[in-house]
């Protein structure tokens, strides 16, 4: 097990779930993942059942725009929040830093409200983020 407040693998792409499944960070950047749809959902149904406990953000990018919001959803009791439904996060992206204060729309609430994810296809790439509201105090 890896624990880290933060951690950024900036290739990414030999990270696979088990792997990720290791990690105990509060907050996970990885960029250029080979993940699959069929590989966060598994890892969010994990996080679910108590699977890194530490974490309150995790930001997955991907060199593919091919990603099915239904696959990563899949099984999962998800609400689709309104567009314009906003909240306000701190977001620790380096322990040398003040987190950083930003406001996310829509995206899913998955467990009961206890986090969103934001799903974002893009111009050949996908964007998974994940914020875990019970760390977070959202106001």
């Amino acid at each position: 097990m890896v624990n880290q407040d933060i951690l950024t693998v900036f290739s990414s792409a030999r990270l696979t779930l088990d792997d990720l499944l290791m990690l105990n960070s509060r907050s996970t950047f990885l960029v250029n993942s080979t993940l699959t749809p069929k590989e966060l959902n598994r890892f969010l149904k994990h996080w679910m059942k108590g699977s890194n406990p530490n974490l309150k953000y995790l930001k997955i990018q991907m060199n593919t725009d091919d990603v099915s919001e239904d696959a990563v959803l899949e099984g999962m009791d998800a609400r689709k929040m309104m567009a314009d439904e906003k909240r306000s996060v701190e977001i620790l992206y380096d322990i040398a830093m003040e987190p950083s204060r930003e406001t996310i729309r829509g995206g899913y609430d998955i467990k009961e409200g206890k986090a969103t994810i934001l799903l974002k296809n893009g111009d050949r790439t996908f964007c998974f983020e994940m914020f875990v509201w019970n760390l977070y105090n959202p106001t």
